[in-house]
């Protein structure tokens, strides 16, 4: 015997029961902790916007959009020319709350390496100033062969930050590196749904295989050498040319953000 009311009460509830699941999901992912974070990156060589995706304070990714094809190009605010190297994906960092994997492009060649987070050991100066609406506290710390000082806010309690600086209590409003070689300064800071970017850099990065930071400074080491020296060899074509390189051999380690610990002295032994 068929009892329609009950079969089209139990209709009801389960398209009700449906329709609160999925308004429920679509609430989770709306008001997750996901954040769209953007700076302004300056080194040597670029000054570009540059974008931090943090996702649920578990993972990031940074990313700087710095989207020239490397070659000889001309520096439009200084009217020089000048040395590009890069391509369209530039320089990522992902990182989790263990370790980070960094992508870079040098002399034609993409390099990927891991390094672990908790290598970053930070002292608080006890030094403070308000930028843009944040109260900030100042952090000094040295990393992978740099000196950095970093303004930072409890205000927002997120633990990543550009590049792979990682692990300080809140919002990295504004770095400087030592040598005034990197600056990175906030823009804005906001709620974010829209994960594409983040994604397909993400899948990008993790289908390499990375080197560890030990044979990423072996290698690092080959290649500077050999560009080293192949320069040498070149100038030497032209009589009574001559190249000099700084002591600190800048002209090689302002290429890279990690210096590795026996690069400098390496490429010291290279003589011209």
């Amino acid at each position: 015997m068929n009892f329609p009311l009950v079969s089209n009460f139990k209709s009801k509830t389960m398209k009700k029961i449906k329709y609160l699941l999925c308004l429920l999901l679509c609430n989770i992912n709306l008001f997750s902790q996901n954040y769209n974070i953007e700076y302004n990156y300056e080194d040597i060589n670029t000054n570009c916007k540059s974008n931090l995706y943090i996702i649920s304070n578990k993972e990031s990714l940074y990313r700087i959009n710095d989207e020239r094809e490397g070659g000889v190009k001309k520096n439009e605010e200084t009217d020089n020319m000048e040395i590009v190297y890069n391509d369209k994906i530039s320089k990522i960092f992902y990182s989790t709350n263990d370790k980070s994997i960094v992508r870079l492009q040098l002399y034609k060649s993409e390099i990927i390496y891991s390094d672990l987070n908790s290598k970053l050991k930070y002292k608080l100066t006890g030094k403070q100033k308000k930028i843009l609406k944040y109260q900030c506290q100042e952090a000094k710390f040295d990393l992978n062969g740099r000196k950095y000082t970093v303004w930072f806010t409890p205000e927002v309690e997120i633990n990543f930050g550009p590049l792979k600086i990682n692990g300080l209590p809140g919002l990295i409003v504004e770095l400087n590196e030592e040598t005034n070689k990197v600056k990175i300064t906030l823009n804005s800071f906001k709620k974010t749904i829209n994960l594409i970017e983040f994604k397909n850099y993400k899948k990008y990065l993790l289908k390499k295989t990375a080197l560890n930071y030990s044979d990423y400074e072996k290698k690092l080491v080959k290649i500077m050498v050999a560009k080293k020296k192949s320069m040498i060899a070149k100038i030497k074509e032209f009589e009574g040319a001559t190249i000099e390189f700084s002591e600190n051999q800048a002209a090689f380690t302002e290429l890279i953000i990690d210096i590795p610990t026996n690069l400098v002295s390496e490429l010291k032994k290279v003589k011209g």
